[in-house]
């Protein structure tokens, strides 16, 4: 997966650079396709259609993936720090993952609340 994912990135890359369509919005604009492909997912669901949803979050990662690349280049972003800013909120949301430890629903949504109250009150990692 992770070649793929590389590969992906880099055809993402070539697309923002190379696209037509793309050059002539920015990264607030394009957004609005999240929403659209979402509603593809769910409807796929909806449908029981897994070979249609397979598809559709493909088409949700391009897309996320397109608007990373987009902001950073308007310099509203860093894309490493998504990506470091999400593995570290979940350490702390779901630390129990990562220590490949099973826990109870209730015990994933009390340690889940509480990282998160903290996170918004700006203590995490405190």
């Amino acid at each position: 997966m992770k070649d793929g994912f590389g590969e992906l990135f880099n055809a993402v890359k070539k697309n923002v650079k190379y696209c037509p369509w793309i050059s002539k919005v920015d990264s607030e604009k394009y957004s609005k396709e999240l929403l659209e492909e979402s509603k593809e997912i769910i409807k796929a669901f909806q449908n029981k259609d897994y070979d249609n949803l397979t598809e559709e979050l493909g088409d949700l990662l391009w897309d996320i993936i397109t608007i990373s690349i987009m902001a950073e280049e308007e310099g509203k972003i860093n894309s490493k720090e998504i990506i470091k800013n999400v593995l570290q909120k979940m350490k702390e949301r779901k630390p129990f993952i990562f220590e490949e430890k099973k826990i109870s629903r209730e015990e994933a949504r009390k340690i889940w609340l509480e990282a998160k109250a903290k996170q918004k009150s700006g203590n995490h990692g405190k």
